[in-house]
């Protein structure tokens, strides 16, 4: 199972991606556009919830923290503006370049994470509280299923 180092470093691939499709396909902004910003406010959450805490309780690293949180606002009010832009225009390319210009700057600056002495704490944390939990199954399940699967031909009547 990945941890949050991981999944953090497939969001940034993730992130590349769709920035791809937006320039080159701009057929596709009207559905990509909530998806890039679904996935860019997930993945702030996670950082924010799993590796900020780690950095500062382990590294002391403040004011890079501070720096993070700062361009998480910014990456989040270019989102809110390219969401209420028109996907036609030339405008929503000029918000698109500012917004791949500020996440792709970052992400370079933290692939690996900017507290690379952490990793092996994020790691722990990680494991024991699950950086993405699956839901629980209830009692007498098996991840959400029966336990026993029904009949065969159920749907037949006899």
């Amino acid at each position: 199972m990945p941890d949050v180092v991981d999944l953090i470093m497939q969001d940034h691939r993730e992130v590349e991606r769709l920035f791809d499709e937006l320039k080159n396909n701009p057929e596709k902004r009207p559905l990509l556009t909530p998806v890039l910003s679904a996935v860019l406010t997930a993945h702030s959450r996670a950082e924010e919830d799993s590796v900020y805490p780690v950095a500062r309780d382990e590294a002391g690293e403040q004011e890079e923290i501070q720096h993070s949180q700062e361009e998480h606002v910014e990456a989040e009010t270019l989102l809110a503006k390219l969401i209420a832009t028109d996907p036609t225009s030339s405008e929503y390319e000029q918000v698109l370049d500012k917004l791949i210009d500020g996440v792709t700057t970052t992400s370079r600056k933290r692939s690996p994470p900017f507290c690379p002495g952490c990793a092996g704490s994020w790691r722990t944390r990680a494991a024991s509280s699950s950086a993405r939990p699956s839901p629980p199954a209830a009692p007498g399940t098996w991840a959400g299923f029966p336990a026993r699967p029904p009949r065969r031909n159920w749907w037949r009547r006899r």
